[in-house]
């Protein structure tokens, strides 16, 4: 899907600057934040890695596996999500954190993963939500069906 998504994006605007990622498939498994952040560390060695995350995960970073390893491998950068202002937003408790707030300025994506998944259920349009090319996907593999 993030294949897809890509030619879409470079399609409509010509950015050209992303580049996917098959590490997590390569390794195989179950795979954690924490481990993808080792190995992309160990290509990237000179480079500040910066995980972009919502502030309804952010909110839970404490919870993932490995906190510390998480801070120390990576900055943060979180995006505005429905129901966590950025006033009340609860900064993680992992000694070490570095997090830039995206300005809400930005934009605030009001629609999450669990949501796409439970609109797919319910028979929703995706539309404006997703890229099209994800949306063919989808439909193609029959993917997140009851």
């Amino acid at each position: 899907m993030l294949r897809r998504a890509l030619v879409d994006l470079t399609q409509q605007t010509g950015e050209r600057r992303l580049e996917l990622s098959e590490l997590e498939l390569e390794r195989g498994g179950v795979s954690y934040t924490a481990d993808t952040l080792r190995a992309l560390s160990e290509v990237h060695s000179a480079e500040t890695l910066i995980w972009i995350v919502g502030a309804d995960q952010f909110a839970r970073l404490e919870q993932w596996r490995e906190p510390s390893e998480l801070a120390r491998l990576a900055e943060w950068a979180v995006y505005a999500r429905p129901g966590y202002a950025w006033t009340e937003l609860a900064y993680p408790r992992v000694p070490g954190l570095r997090a830039h707030r995206v300005h809400e300025t930005a934009g605030c994506w009001d629609v999450s993963s669990s949501e796409i998944r439970a609109r797919i259920a319910r028979g929703e349009t995706l539309t404006g939500l997703v890229p099209d090319k994800v949306i063919e996907y989808i439909r193609e593999t029959g993917l997140y069906r009851a």
